[in-house]
């Protein structure tokens, strides 16, 4: 009883939480974002916070090349917060994990999944309205709100044919030479 009275706050104390955390990855700081978005999630696991902060804090992990446990924490937003607008990104730092893990295979899935899992849900918003429909909404929660399609991480193009950094096309990184 006490620990569950603990674990309830006011809305501000858990923003204010949240942001601490953010502010010390924003500060470059982290091991203690890390520990802070830990503690975070701890505190507040269905917070509508949460899934960002499950976020941030495997990119805490990646920044630092701590891959197989930023690899956990993205996991555990896809299993915990499926609905996400974070899921996205987090299909993309999985790839990204997996390359850097030399784990090829699982690298090319999970950024071929991400690419179709847009599409995907683009195709389902247009057959449920009956007509196209703009922006990035899908598997976003009641209340939440879209980034608009073009924002400041530059706007989604997609393209008849995946491509590699490299500019080859569908071809693992390990397949160069």
């Amino acid at each position: 009883e006490v620990q569950a009275r603990a674990t309830v706050a006011s809305p501000e104390a858990e923003k204010a939480l949240y942001d601490e955390a953010f502010q010390s990855l924003k500060d470059m700081n982290y091991a203690d974002a890390a520990q802070q978005f830990q503690g975070f999630l701890d505190r507040y696991p269905a917070s509508e916070y949460s899934d960002n902060a499950q976020y941030w804090l495997g990119e805490s992990y990646y920044v630092t090349r701590n891959y197989e446990i930023a690899l956990e924490a993205f996991q555990s937003l896809l299993a915990n917060y499926p609905d996400s607008p974070k899921v996205s990104d987090c299909l993309l730092k999985i790839g990204y994990t997996h390359y850097e893990l030399k784990q090829w295979d699982q690298a090319r899935a999970a950024l071929i999944w991400k690419v179709l899992s847009r599409t995907i849900a683009a195709r389902w918003r247009v057959s449920k309205s009956g007509s196209p429909v703009t922006g990035s909404t899908s598997g976003r929660p009641p209340g939440r709100t879209a980034r608009p399609a073009s924002s400041s991480r530059g706007t989604y193009r997609t393209t008849s044919r995946a491509r590699w950094c490299d500019g080859s096309s569908m071809r693992s990184p390990c397949d160069r030479g």
